[in-house]
């Protein structure tokens, strides 16, 4: 990549979160940078994101211009639960988890206080059916694009696959009435 500072939005576009949540990386020295002279816009350079980044276990590939996880599709913000199962012609759990965010190409499911999460060795699907909110009903396949661990909780980026045009359009409407 040849940018060489970022600003506090353009790491959250990237990462695909709040503003906030990097200002506030930014404000506890979680992330480092500087601020501009006489005003209170930060910038972090590429060196200090890249640290950031490996650290807290976020893909490289990321910066990447055309990498395979760049983010294509507008992402929202939402807190429905969902129940989460792996397969792969058998059932590999169901565990209750919430929605963090929610695009059209895929989601960011957290799975919090569970001790044990099976993804089976080869061709396995993820099934995420929405339990609650405005999207209860909803139940997407996918991928996972990517994983996030933390002391209490497993983030899972999803890359959706076989999304009808019905619910296509149903996220596509529950993304703009969100925005």
């Amino acid at each position: 990549m040849a940018k060489k500072v970022f600003t506090t939005g353009e790491v959250a576009r990237l990462l695909g979160i709040n503003i906030n949540t990097v200002i506030k990386w930014f404000d506890t020295g979680r992330l480092n940078g500087f601020k501009l002279p006489t005003s209170n816009e930060r910038r972090i350079p590429i060196a200090s994101l890249r640290a950031f980044m490996s650290k807290n276990g976020i893909p490289m590939d990321l910066l990447e211009d055309n990498g395979p996880m760049r983010r294509m599709f507008q992402r929202v913000s939402c807190k429905d639960p969902v129940n989460v199962s792996v397969s792969n012609g058998r059932e590999h759990g169901t565990y209750n988890a919430s929605l963090n965010d929610l695009s059209q190409g895929g989601a960011r499911v957290v799975l919090t206080g569970v001790p044990h999460f099976a993804i089976p060795v080869g061709d396995y699907s993820l099934n995420i059916e929405v339990t609650g909110g405005s999207l209860s009903g909803e139940q997407w396949q996918g991928k996972i694009a990517h994983l996030r661990p933390s002391d209490h909780s497993l983030a899972l980026g999803v890359k959706f696959e076989n999304i009808s045009i019905e619910q296509n359009k149903r996220i596509a409407t529950f993304i703009e009435q969100t925005l």
